[in-house]
C-alpha cells in the first residue's frame, strides 16, 4: 500500500500457481514464489543461488507497477 508517497509493507494471500506457471495479481503463486515478469519465480536472497534452479540465477530484484509507478520491494527472484 501507498501511503504518502511511502510504501508500506503488506502481506498477500498465496495462490495455488506453482514454480514456472503462468501468473498475474489475480493468480498469485504459492508461498516462497513471486510473480514476475508473469511467472511464479522462487524468491532468493541476493547473490545466494543455492535455492535456485538449474540455471538460473540470485540477482533479479523484485518490483511492482501500479500505474506509471515502480516500486521496488527489496526482495529478489531466480531467474534465468
Amino acid at each position: 500500500a501507498v501511503v504518502n508517497d511511502a510504501v508500506a509493507p503488506a502481506c498477500a494471500k498465496t495462490g495455488s500457481n506453482t514454480l514456472g506457471a503462468a501468473c498475474s495479481s489475480l493468480t498469485p503463486c504459492e508461498a516462497g514464489e513471486a510473480c514476475a515478469n508473469g511467472y511464479c519465480r522462487q524468491l532468493c536472497c541476493a547473490g545466494d543461488w543455492t535455492v535456485c534452479g538449474e540455471g538460473e540465477s540470485c540477482f533479479r530484484t523484485l518490483a511492482y507497477q501500479i500505474g506509471n509507478t515502480v516500486t521496488p520491494t527489496g526482495a529478489w527472484v531466480c531467474s534465468d
